[in-house]
């Protein structure tokens, strides 16, 4: 059958005559972890208007010395908070439904009901773009020319970020790691994993100290690794059974460890949730869309996911390469 929506493609549809009942198409349940991961750490935030988002960081902090009884103030203004900014992103897809598929389409072919079988195929594809998307640095244009900026974007230490360049403010940055112990994970991944939580704890000018990573996302190799190894050492890790983000994790230093499909290969991700936001103006996540037109009537669908993803402080994450 031809992937584009033709007349050729319609009619074979509409020429079916043969129905299994409760097909079963994989993509319906499709565990899209990390659009889970941000609703359940409710770190989805609706009805957020405008088309841009403006906050502040503190970067600098005034000076200490030491305190005397006669003592002088010898004052140096420093900035506070510094502003930065996003705009909205997003994803979409299309489809047309014909009155005359719809009616053809009758008895036992309405089992295959082709308007439910496009909407719920909808979220899923455009699920499929923000999920791939959130861990890259917004320059791919697989799904568009306006993707979310993700992890690679955000987690730093040079280029800008929210309108600001982290060279030029360093206590922006996030935390880029390679090298040893990172290199060695495939044979020994616990002192990588040890050393990628505490360097995101330290941070590189972690102000009070009460950030500290809860999630790590890898793919399914680097997860494997880790589970081989925990249970080669006899290492101590909790095994846990998500039942709402659909994924077998564990836990070790406090961090939830998710694999992904999504999540680029030889990568680990340590996340500190609170810090990251979706914002979109609408009130859920996913808008569906539908227009009716005469002559004769077609019914053309339009599913989207559109806002902003907001690391509002970029130091308490990790972007770790592997080997």
């Amino acid at each position: 059958m031809p992937a584009t929506q033709t007349r050729a493609a319609r009619l074979a549809i509409a020429g079916i005559s043969d129905f299994q009942k409760d097909i079963k198409d994989d993509s319906f349940s499709t565990d899209q972890v990390e659009m889970k991961w941000m609703k359940r750490k409710n770190r989805i935030k609706y009805r957020r208007r405008g088309t841009a988002y403006e906050w502040k960081v503190m970067t600098d902090r005034g000076s200490v010395d030491e305190m005397e009884a006669e003592a002088l103030a010898n004052f140096t203004p420093v900035n506070p908070g510094l502003n930065m900014s996003l705009t909205n992103d997003g994803y979409k897809t299309a489809d047309l439904i014909h009155e005359i598929d719809l009616e053809e389409a009758a008895d036992d072919q309405a089992i295959f009901d082709i308007t439910d079988q496009r909407t719920q195929a909808m979220p899923e594809a455009t699920g499929f773009a923000f999920c791939t998307d959130f861990y890259l640095d917004g320059t791919s244009t697989t799904y568009g020319t306006n993707p979310i900026t993700g992890c690679a974007g955000a987690i730093i230490t040079t280029g800008s970020y929210g309108g600001q360049n982290v060279a030029t403010h360093t206590a922006l940055a996030g935390q880029v790691l390679s090298g040893a112990p990172y290199n060695a994970y495939s044979t020994d991944p616990i002192p990588a994993l040890t050393a990628a939580v505490l360097n995101t704890m330290r941070g590189n000018d972690l102000g009070m100290g009460t950030s500290r990573p809860d999630t790590i996302f890898m793919d399914f190799t680097n997860f494997l690794y880790l589970l081989n190894a925990a249970n080669d050492l006899r290492t101590a890790i909790k095994h846990e059974t998500s039942t709402d983000l659909g994924v077998e994790m564990v836990k070790f230093m406090g961090c939830e460890i998710i694999p992904s499909r999504f999540a680029v290969a030889s990568r680990l991700f340590v996340l500190t949730s609170k810090h990251i936001e979706f914002h979109t103006p609408y009130s859920s996540l996913f808008q569906f869309r539908t227009q009716d037109e005469l002559a004769p009537v077609s019914k053309p669908m339009l599913g989207f996911i559109y806002g902003k993803l907001v690391f509002r402080l970029l130091r308490p994450h990790a972007r770790v390469t592997t080997a």
